[in-house]
């Protein structure tokens, strides 16, 4: 953890969360991740993270076997309202895992009808539609579960809360359109990929100061995604150049600058 990023916000019914980013060089590229423990009480009840980036976000949620059941879904919504009211977001998926992908326990429990019930859909479109039609027969047939099969299938696909702007960006399409130069343009060398775009970008957006080894690995992620993007507005250019000195050191600004880039 962070320290330096820890904020703790007292909510209603008992329910305080302390959210909190990671040390910068433990980061992924681009994105950040913060992650929360949930109190009740005073006592450790849930715990997990997010990993966001602009208005989008992915999440995973925990709860303590003494605390599953009764207030779980109170939990989960004061989660994402602090989330979404922090970061500002507009879209945020859950991981298959969470509620079945190679793991029986979540599809013993039918955690899939946990999330949907709180408005999260498969971001697979057939899967979506197969998820409707077992909505219908559970809400009209009196006693109706869902087989392990079906379960086991909608398993397959992510699932969203989409708050109407649908997903802003794909952080592993841009990983692939980086590997892609990487190959194409340098045969494969990823150090002299590094170099030319830390160069060009440079060059570009008129950024010439010295820069510390953890901004050093801000820098090659926003010149590749520059390079690779192909990005050439000045205002864009110069928004990335302010999250080399922004991501080690505040998260949530740092967030606020992605937002501002897509804007």
């Amino acid at each position: 953890m962070d320290v330096k990023s820890l904020r703790l916000y007292e909510l209603d019914r008992g329910i305080s969360i302390a959210i909190y980013g990671m040390t910068p060089e433990r980061q992924l590229p681009l994105k950040s991740y913060i992650g929360y423990t949930l109190f009740k009480n005073g006592f450790p009840a849930a715990y997990g993270g997010s990993w966001v980036l602009g208005e989008s976000a992915k999440f995973g949620l925990n709860v303590f076997e003494a605390f599953r059941g009764g207030e779980s879904g109170l939990m989960m919504c004061q989660l994402l309202r602090t989330y979404i009211q922090v970061f500002d977001l507009k879209y945020i998926e859950i991981d298959s895992y969470q509620f079945g992908k190679d793991n029986m326990d979540g599809i013993r429990s039918g955690a899939y009808w946990f999330y949907y019930r709180y408005g999260f859909r498969s971001v697979n479109r057939t899967l979506s539609q197969l998820a409707s039609r077992e909505a219908v027969l559970i809400k009209s047939k009196v006693g109706y579960r869902t087989t392990e099969n079906t379960l086991i299938e909608l398993a397959e696909s992510n699932i969203a809360l989409n708050l109407g702007a649908g997903k802003q960006f794909d952080i592993d399409q841009v990983s692939k359109k980086v590997a892609l130069m990487i190959s194409g343009n340098y045969d494969g060398d990823t150090k002299l990929a590094v170099q030319k775009s830390i160069i060009e970008f440079r060059r570009m957006s008129n950024f010439h100061q010295i820069v510390n080894k953890v901004e050093e690995q801000v820098l090659e992620e926003v010149s590749l995604f520059a390079a690779a993007l192909k990005v050439k507005d000045q205002k864009r250019l110069q928004i990335l150049t302010q999250m080399i000195k922004l991501k080690p050191v505040d998260p949530y600004a740092y967030n606020q600058l992605w937002i501002d880039y897509f804007k």
